[in-house]
């Protein structure tokens, strides 16, 4: 992913929601991230979450069940994106 993309993803709000959702819950499920955006949007960041290592699609090897978790990136880059805009709003 090259830095715009990077960049892109970061700054938008649906990636800071999803990211929120997943360090409440440590995982998640496609359907916990619905009120989030679109169904369009939210596969797109998920995607973009996931080639950037912040996120990690997991599946159950005997059931058809898919779960998200954050990874030790991803949660640094939300604390990162916390100070963020907590440095923004002084």
């Amino acid at each position: 992913m090259q830095k715009k993309d990077y960049l892109t993803v970061l700054g938008r709000k649906a990636t800071k929601d999803i990211l929120e959702i997943l360090d409440g819950q440590d995982t998640a499920f496609y359907k916990d991230f619905r009120q989030v955006a679109s169904m369009f949007t939210v596969n797109n960041i998920l995607r973009s979450l996931i080639d950037l290592g912040l996120i990690q699609l997991h599946r159950a090897e005997h059931e058809k069940k898919e779960w998200y978790e954050s990874t030790e990136k991803g949660k640094k880059v939300l604390q990162y994106l916390r100070e963020l805009e907590e440095l923004i709003r002084e």
